[in-house]
């Protein structure tokens, strides 16, 4: 179906002056040319209408193609891993959380304290010993016959980053 603007009304008016001669049935032959044509407002169209694809980024209030919504999704798809170029995926690495954001804050706002008693700032071995230094400044010190570890085993965590 096509749309007429206001030049084809003219040649359309000017078409029946041209063939009709005054009392003829104007409105007959009017009502027939103009059902061919879709309203200017919120036309219905049919079949397979085609029109012109916009650019990637265009941002106004022009028909969106086909085309069009497949590139602007594929592009955004194709920016992502290939785990996570699905919502699915995304929401299943999320832990199908609805509240992720939420969750994630808590969990932050639930971590120890630098200057926590539970905060262990520096440890170092000396003559066997394990000294602890905590976020409050306190110390703790451990000597073999203080735990289940002997000097050497104290030794190697310390060696290995562990204590």
């Amino acid at each position: 179906m096509k749309v007429m603007g206001e030049e084809g009304l003219i040649k359309l008016i000017s078409l029946m002056e041209s063939r009709y001669a005054v009392g003829q049935d104007l409105d007959g032959f009017v009502e027939s040319k103009m059902s061919a044509y879709a309203q200017l407002d919120s036309p219905t169209f049919t079949g397979t209408p085609k029109a012109e694809t916009a650019a990637v980024g265009t941002n106004t209030t022009q028909l969106a193609t086909t085309a069009f919504v497949q590139k602007a999704l594929s592009n955004l798809v194709s920016s992502a891993p290939a785990t996570l170029d699905t919502l699915n995926e995304l929401a299943a690495a999320l832990g199908n959380d609805p509240n992720f954001a939420t969750t994630i804050s808590n969990q932050i706002g639930e971590k120890v304290s630098a200057d926590s008693a539970d905060y262990i700032k520096s440890a170092a071995v000396n003559n066997n010993t394990l000294t602890l230094t905590k976020g409050d400044n306190t110390t703790v010190v451990f000597t073999p016959a203080e735990t289940e570890f002997t000097a050497a085993e104290i030794q190697l965590l310390w060696n290995n980053n562990i204590a």
